[in-house]
């Protein structure tokens, strides 16, 4: 069996994750110092969902969340060997966070307001939500776009990873929830 090295890492923290929880997808390990930026991923049913937050001293804030449908036999692709070269220009990587959904790179680079689709910049503008359908082409399309309160409250203490399955299923009930205040955002993953 051919694995990428890519593949392998990024799946290795998901796998140590399913060991906990089966039913809990969720990549989230970095950005355990004030001020500092991760971005992971998780499922909603048929949804992926990947995230960027901040930790600021007051706690937690989402910076983007990208909720993504697609075909079953897309999200079975292996993710990308690495970030697409317009992260790195001139060799200098970008600040982005965020994880892969299927075969496909999707980061938000907070200082720009920018969403990366692979290779593809989106501005989001005020808005911190995109939903992106995928059709059976491969190719990821934005539908719509929101904004939600950023700020995930019940996160505690600031600053600090998540470190247990119960801090992990507090993050993703408490993003969830914010994300599913917004009329739009619900209408998307439950149709």
């Amino acid at each position: 069996m051919h694995l990428r090295v890519r593949a392998l890492s990024v799946r290795v923290a998901t796998l140590m994750l399913l060991m906990l929880s089966p039913d809990l997808l969720s990549v989230q390990a970095q950005g355990a110092s004030c001020g500092g930026g991760a971005g992971g991923y998780l499922r909603a049913g048929r949804t992926d969902v990947v995230y960027s937050v901040s930790d600021t001293d007051v706690g937690r804030q989402l910076d983007a969340v990208v909720l993504i449908r697609g075909p079953a036999e897309w999200r079975r692709l292996l993710p990308p060997d690495s970030s697409p070269m317009r992260w790195r220009p001139d060799g200098t990587p970008r600040p982005v966070s965020g994880a892969t959904a299927g075969p496909l790179w999707v980061g938000y680079e907070r200082g720009a307001g920018t969403l990366w689709l692979g290779a593809d910049s989106v501005a989001l503008g005020a808005a911190n939500v995109a939903m992106v359908e995928v059709d059976s082409a491969g190719q990821a399309h934005v539908v719509g776009t929101t904004h939600v309160e950023p700020r995930l409250q019940s996160i505690r203490p600031p600053c600090r990873a998540l470190a247990s399955e119960k801090d992990v299923l507090e993050f993703r009930a408490t993003l969830l929830k914010v994300v599913r205040s917004d009329a739009s955002v619900r209408a998307f993953l439950d149709r």
